[in-house]
């Protein structure tokens, strides 16, 4: 009966940090934007999904934006 091996491969010590700084950023940016936006499904949920920024990235495009403070006076 053979073994079945998987073989991961070798990435070199700056494109893990580069991928590590590309994650972080968005993460931090969108998980930033969710508390501002009192958006606590959201947070929770970019809290615990790892998806190397798209799921932040999209977000941030989508739902993300800033909403108008009506309640602040203009003039």
């Amino acid at each position: 009966m053979k073994s079945l091996t998987i073989q991961v491969p070798y990435l070199k010590p700056w494109v893990l940090a580069l991928i590590l700084a590309w994650s972080l950023f968005w993460k931090g940016w969108a998980l930033w934007r969710s508390a501002r936006n009192d958006q606590r499904g959201w947070f929770i949920i970019l809290l615990l999904v790892h998806t190397l920024g798209l799921l932040d990235i999209v977000y941030l495009l989508i739902w993300g934006r800033r909403r108008p403070v009506w309640s602040r006076r203009w003039w």
